[in-house]
């Protein structure tokens, strides 16, 4: 009983802690994007060049802009 009570805290706390992650993001809204920059999103287009990224995608789950591989990523060139 005390083995189930302890798991099942365990399991509770993984879920706050996955959810309440604001740097948590699904790879998949993603697509091409550029090594590098896992951690580097905007709301607004940073430009062409910026930080040495050529193509600017945007995510279509979240509008965030990353910087992708090529212009033909999901989301769109910007």
């Amino acid at each position: 009983m005390l083995k189930t009570i302890l798991v099942a805290c365990l399991v509770m706390a993984a879920v706050v802690v996955v959810t309440a992650n604001p740097q948590h993001f699904n790879s998949q809204w993603y697509p091409g994007l550029q090594q590098g920059w896992g951690n580097n999103f905007f709301n607004h287009n940073p430009g062409y060049g910026y930080g040495g990224c050529r193509y600017w995608c945007r995510s279509f789950y979240n509008n965030n802009y990353y910087c992708c591989s090529s212009p033909n990523q999901q989301g769109g060139f910007f």
